[in-house]
């Protein structure tokens, strides 16, 4: 998990604690999106809105 690495490194606490925040929301939709795929078949996208949200908020982290 690179921002995780690099946030050990940076003095700055500010973006030190944004860069563990994005490391933990990245891990926490790995985490969901394999949750999804062992649940049910039956509602499939209901366990993946989850991920998706994550992952939605991934990438707007990233673009900011």
């Amino acid at each position: 998990m690179l921002p995780l690495r690099l946030s050990w490194r940076i003095d700055n606490a500010r973006t030190s604690v944004l860069l563990q925040f994005q490391a933990s929301m990245a891990a926490s939709a790995g985490v969901l999106f394999f949750a999804a795929i062992l649940a049910d078949g039956n509602e499939f996208q209901k366990h993946l809105f989850p991920f998706t949200f994550l992952f939605d908020c991934c990438l707007i982290a990233d673009a900011v």
